[in-house]
């Protein structure tokens, strides 16, 4: 099992909040679609990057977007 996350490198969880957690409507959504877009039912469309200069780049781009 342990070559499996090596090969697919990653590592595979499992939250398990606490009894009295109960979330709310944004949570629900957001849990739900984590779970969809794990399972596949949801494309992976995201945008990857090699280094945190690009990933800092598309960042400030989509802030300087999103102010107008």
């Amino acid at each position: 099992m342990t070559q499996k996350f090596v090969e697919d490198q990653e590592i595979a969880f499992c939250l398990r909040p606490s009894a009295s957690f109960n979330p709310n409507q944004a949570t629900t959504k957001a849990m739900r679609y984590a779970q969809e877009r794990a399972g596949g039912k949801v494309p992976d469309d995201s945008p990857t990057f090699t280094n945190a200069a690009d990933a800092m780049a598309y960042l400030n781009q989509k802030a300087d977007h999103s102010s107008v």
